[in-house]
């Protein structure tokens, strides 16, 4: 845990100046403690990376070619990845690698995530309506 000292300096209008101080406890900004059954993984702060952030808390990553999305959602420390053009599992291999790249973590601690990769019918019939796991940990 880091220190960070915020110090507010207010000049009320009556001329006096007034000076207060105070220490909040926080985190390494630069990393996140997700969850899981064991206890937590650290990972990059991939909300700095976001394309948006969801209504219900939480954000979507997802890379300019549109060919997948990944979701995060806080409520649950759970990630949705949707393959959105096929073919699937060449996309799937590329939703995967930019996972673990975006969070900056193993193939190891990606396995210990709850994560789910699922496709709608336009783009891979064959594969919709089934939910997958990370192909690495099957």
């Amino acid at each position: 845990m880091k220190k960070v000292i915020i110090a507010l300096i207010i000049l009320i209008s009556t001329g006096v100046l007034v000076a207060t101080g105070f220490v909040l406890e926080k985190q390494d900004a630069e990393k996140l403690e997700l969850q899981i059954q064991e206890g937590t993984v650290k990972t990059r702060d991939f909300t700095q990376a976001a394309n948006r952030s969801l209504p219900r808390g939480g954000v979507e990553f997802s890379p300019r070619s549109g060919e997948f999305q990944i979701l995060y959602r806080e409520e649950t420390d759970s990630f949705l990845i949707s393959i959105i053009s096929s073919p699937f599992e060449e996309v799937r291999q590329q939703a995967e690698g930019e996972f673990v790249k975006t969070l900056e973590i193993s193939q190891e601690k990606a396995c210990q995530l709850d994560v789910s990769i699922t496709t709608p019918h336009f783009a891979n019939p064959e594969h919709s309506g089934e939910i997958f796991g990370l192909s690495f940990c099957e």
